[in-house]
């Protein structure tokens, strides 16, 4: 499979900006499936001010991202 196929189908590492610890926002509420994943894949959540999210430290830019993701959900 290429890579540009493979990223989405069982991408590496997947960031989600816009990760919100308010569970009355969008980033909220996707986060948890993300989590879930975490044993295949790299999570990493972008929140503006770092905050913790779901037991999970966010980063507050892409350009902080421990690794590069293979997928941006915005």
């Amino acid at each position: 499979m290429n890579h540009e196929r493979r990223a989405f189908r069982d991408p590496r590492a997947v960031a989600l900006v816009g990760a919100s610890a308010d569970p009355m926002k969008w980033g909220n509420w996707y986060a948890p499936g993300l989590i879930a994943g975490r044993h295949r894949r790299e999570v990493i959540l972008v929140n503006e001010r770092g905050v913790t999210i779901a037991g999970i430290a966010s980063v507050p830019s892409l350009q902080d991202a421990p690794v590069p993701p293979d997928l941006v959900v915005d």
